[in-house]
């Protein structure tokens, strides 16, 4: 059995089971601890034995014995166009393990062009009420994108995160969208769904495909917009409130990824603040070189920290 299906077994949330499925620091923790590929055909006591752990071996054994229900589970989430993308998938984006450490989702849910998970990306980020100079604003970073031959990741959110998802895939640049909230739920928003299926926008989400909005389902969404952009623009942020707020705070001091801000027309009342927190002032999009910004340095404390939610 190959790394990725053993990887969908053991963080199995589609199918029912009796056993929890493992959250992202645990099965970060079992990859460090063994070879995925060597516990298929072992007992819950052989698991239990390598891994010192007599609790852990019998849940594991269990979520790996599930796999019939799984199949059937996994054969009609694709029926629905959604792909599973889990760690070992040569999909999978080694940039989130890199900078999240053990945070990073070991699963990802995609619908459209898969392929766009690990390809260069400028991140745009910013308020759901932004005035029109930002909204023009989140919308030139895709002409950005296209001089560069760069594509946009975004959250899905109503406002600046739309604008500029919108405008790339108009200008036909790759349009990624990290939804916090399942991606069939996600899907059914009609400004989505029709351009997900052209194959001109990607939807990807580390939640069941099924799982709702929440406020913490946005900050763990957050990490991941910053972990896949090789730089991300904030267009505008309140003042130490809201989520833009919040997300790009937390990117800068967790060294997420490069943060760039712009401090032209149209910004917010955080802008500022966050370039006097270290994040780069951006005042022109046509001077802007977001793939110069240098490579975070992998943050080795972020092993054992998690994204904040039920993964």
């Amino acid at each position: 059995m190959m790394t990725a299906e053993i990887s969908l077994l053991l963080t199995n949330r589609i199918s029912p089971s009796n056993t929890e499925p493992l959250r992202a620091k645990e099965y970060w923790s079992l990859v460090a601890a063994t070879e995925l590929s060597e516990l298929p055909g072992l007992t819950a006591t052989e698991i239990g034995e390598r891994l010192a752990n007599e609790e852990m071996g019998e849940r594991i054994a269990n979520l790996l014995d599930a796999g019939t229900g799984f199949a059937l589970a996994r054969d009609e989430v694709e029926s629905k166009g959604i792909r599973l993308v889990p760690h070992g998938h040569d999909a999978y984006p080694q940039r989130l393990r890199t900078r999240l450490g053990d945070a990073a989702p070991p699963l990802l849910y995609a619908a459209g062009p898969i392929e766009w998970l690990d390809t260069e990306l400028i991140g745009v980020v910013g308020s759901r009420n932004v005035d029109n100079e930002g909204a023009a604003v989140a919308e030139g970073v895709a002409a950005v994108a296209t001089r560069i031959g760069a594509g946009i990741v975004s959250g899905g959110a109503k406002g600046v995160d739309l604008k500029s998802m919108d405008a790339a895939y108009q200008a036909g640049v790759p349009s990624v969208g990290i939804t916090a909230e399942g991606i069939e739920r996600a899907g059914r928003r009609s400004e989505l769904r029709s351009a997900v299926a052209e194959e001109r926008l990607l939807l990807a989400s580390p939640f069941a495909p099924g799982a709702g909005f929440s406020v913490g389902n946005a900050m763990g969404r957050n990490k991941i917009v910053y972990a896949l952009a090789s730089n991300t623009l904030v267009v505008a942020s309140d003042h130490d409130s809201g989520g833009t707020w919040a997300g790009a705070t937390e990117a800068l001091r967790r060294n997420f990824g490069a943060v760039s801000v712009w401090v032209g027309p149209g910004g917010g009342p955080g802008n500022a603040p966050l370039v006097d927190r270290g994040a780069l002032a951006v005042a022109d999009l046509d001077q802007w070189q977001p793939l110069e910004a240098p490579e975070p340095v992998p943050n080795t404390k972020r092993r054992g920290e998690q994204l904040g939610l039920d993964l």
